[in-house]
């Protein structure tokens, strides 16, 4: 949550929020973010997938969102989640266009989101107290491009 909150904890009405949220993701769209675990212990570590942000401005809402418990940063994981999220976004649910969005200053983030095939659209303040981002996007045409001369 560094670079969510600043390292702050969350509190635990805004834990049982995010988690009622992600839920009802799943009741009305049939899809969320994931759970993201360890796969010799199945322990939980983080969350990886679409999440819709209905706070987003623009008209696309669907964004790539992977947070992850710092000793599995490093690895590998959150780029292998994301790019699988990505695939999911077209392939499966036929999603035109995704974002994601991270802190400018969220350089582990940005790389991943590059690496996914998102390119950087620019920086925004958000209503509501939120703090500035860097936001990226992914067109369907564009994945279907790259992926078709991989």
């Amino acid at each position: 949550m560094q670079f969510i909150t600043g390292g702050r904890p969350i509190p635990a009405d805004d834990v049982r929020d995010i988690s009622d949220r992600s839920c009802r993701m799943w009741d009305e769209h049939g899809f969320g973010p994931w759970a993201a675990l360890e796969a010799s212990t199945e322990r939980w570590v983080g969350r990886i997938g679409l999440n819709l942000l209905h706070w987003w401005p623009d008209a696309d809402k669907w964004e790539i969102g992977f947070e992850l418990s710092p000793a599995y940063w490093g690895r590998g994981l959150a780029t292998e989640g994301a790019l699988e999220a990505v695939a999911f976004a077209f392939n499966d649910v036929g999603l035109e266009r995704i974002i994601s969005v991270t802190r400018p200053d969220h350089l582990a983030s940005r790389r991943v989101m590059e690496k996914c095939g998102l390119v950087l659209q620019g920086s925004r303040e958000p209503q509501g107290g939120r703090v500035a981002v860097v936001w990226y996007a992914l067109d369907r045409s564009d994945y279907k491009r790259i992926s078709d001369s991989n």
